[in-house]
């Protein structure tokens, strides 16, 4: 039977880990000045328990779902039933009980929003327009015009307006491998749409929120796909688009079970959604001390799984993963007929795995938070 990591072997564990690194730093007299930096840096995480781990996996794989279940059951994470991009980058960690709970905001920039819809302006235009869209600084990163631009605005709205009829001319044929590209062409129009509404500019202002108030912020509209089926004409309220402007929103609360954990938790958006959400979730990757990868569980490891997997290994993260299976069939058959497949599946893209043991089986939704722990 697998050994469970109780808090008091957790705590002899970091403790000797803590004099092992220790003794390198004093008697290590060779070291590089970085080696030494990320060693201390490390010694430092452990003294503060501080570590942070990053929630990655497909769509309503579950994330979000277990974020809140980490977060002693709160619901905070955003969820869009059926919406598979652009959601938010969301984390939480708790703060003492003298400390007051809030929420601080960070709103995509111009670049980011721009990033947001890149794809699909850069496929819909002719080269003289694109260029327009991939100038560089001297630096050597992207030069993207801004919204507040009236030519910008005009050729962000042809090329979307060139991707609606590609989408309504055939819709069952348009993006056939389910990547999200829908979802992504609508959250473009809205944020061309109320991209420099005052209203939400004066919103976009706010630097720090209360928890109830996040909420409002990040909820998916209701009946998202069914009022699209009227097109770009969809009619949507100011209150309903916050959710498509927000970057980023770091919560601070009182809980007992991250007290515990003694980390940071992280919830991102997909990998291949769209390059906004591809660069966030990377940089959560790289800035995280480790990543769990949540498995869907409907079926063994999908295209999609694979695709992130090689990612991940692509940049040099693959050392921080782990893996866990939100099982949504039973637990017999899960760990009979699943869990070996993707173990051998995961095997061949390179990840180190003793045992079929060692991919966790749990139920984002019945789990308690001490045993995800």
């Amino acid at each position: 039977m697998k050994k469970v990591m109780t808090p008091e072997i957790y705590e002899e564990k970091r403790n000797g880990l803590i004099v092992l690194l220790e003794g390198i730093l004093k008697k290590a007299t060779r070291l590089s000045d970085k080696s030494r930096l990320e060693l201390e840096a490390t010694v430092t995480k452990l003294k503060r328990n501080s570590f942070e781990i990053v929630l990655v996996g497909e769509f309503q794989g579950g994330k979000s779902t277990l974020f809140d279940t980490i977060c002693d059951g709160r619901e905070l994470s955003p969820r869009g039933i059926g919406i598979k991009t652009s959601a938010c980058k969301i984390s939480a960690r708790s703060v003492p009980a003298e400390e007051p709970e809030r929420v601080e905001l960070h709103w995509k920039s111009n670049d980011e929003l721009m990033l947001t819809m890149l794809d699909l302006v850069k496929d819909n235009l002719d080269d003289e327009e694109r260029a327009f869209f991939t100038k560089s600084k001297k630096d050597g990163t992207a030069a993207l015009p801004s919204l507040e631009d009236a030519r910008t605005r005009a050729l962000v709205k042809k090329a979307l307006e060139k991707e609606w009829k590609a989408y309504s001319s055939k819709p069952a044929a348009y993006d056939p491998n389910n990547s999200g590209r829908l979802d992504l062409l609508q959250i473009s129009w809205l944020i061309l749409s109320f991209c420099n509404d005052p209203a939400l500019l004066e919103l976009r202002k706010r630097t720090s929120v209360t928890t109830e108030e996040l909420k409002t912020l990040v909820v998916f509209p209701k009946e998202w796909a069914e009022r699209w089926l009227a097109g770009k004409e969809t009619k949507w309220q100011l209150n309903e688009v916050p959710f498509a402007f927000l970057g980023e929103a770091n919560i601070y609360i009182h809980s007992p079970n991250l007290e515990r954990l003694g980390c940071t938790i992280v919830d991102c958006p997909g990998l291949f959604a769209g390059p906004w959400d591809t660069m966030v979730a990377q940089n959560a990757m790289t800035n995280a001390d480790a990543i769990l990868y949540l498995i869907g569980g409907e079926r063994s490891l999908t295209d999609s799984d694979l695709k992130a997997l090689a990612h991940i290994r692509k940049a040099n993260q693959g050392h921080k993963v782990f893996f866990a299976i939100n099982a949504k069939q039973s637990f017999e058959n899960t760990e009979k007929n699943l869990r070996p497949v993707d173990v051998s599946l995961i095997k061949q893209r390179g990840f180190e795995i003793q045992s079929d043991s060692d991919i966790d089986i749990f139920n984002a939704l019945y789990n308690s938070a001490s045993s995800v722990a």
